[in-house]
């Protein structure tokens, strides 16, 4: 895995942002539909090496599955920079055989056959 100084990804941050408003408005549809959006888009991303996304991927998915306000209304991370800086990344090895269910566009799933495999 690589170190990286920049973590900011202005896209996903926005994508992760409307999936964590979705969740507060009680919008299970929308929450999962942009949750596979984003997960989609790091899994799938030319600009992070397929170890890097593996455990970018796992990190948000995590962060999105934790969202909830507590009783405060305590403020959760919404960028894709937060989550890395307040979770850290997973290591190498925790991720080596993920597969989010939810990384390969749904235009692009088979109903039949094998399941593909994502990028990376």
């Amino acid at each position: 895995m690589t170190e990286r100084d920049d973590w900011r990804f202005p896209e996903w941050d926005a994508l992760v942002g409307q999936a964590m408003e979705a969740r507060v408005l009680g919008q299970t549809e929308r929450f999962e539909q942009v949750r596979a959006d984003v997960l989609t888009r790091i899994v799938l991303s030319p600009d992070l090496n397929p170890v890097d996304r593996k455990c970018v991927a796992a990190a948000i998915r995590d962060e999105l599955d934790d969202f909830a306000l507590d009783a405060a209304g305590e403020e959760r991370p919404t960028t894709v920079a937060r989550v890395i800086a307040e979770r850290g990344l997973p290591s190498p090895v925790s991720v080596h055989n993920l597969e989010p269910p939810t990384c390969c566009v749904p235009s692009a799933r088979r109903t039949t056959g094998p399941r593909r495999r994502c990028a990376g």
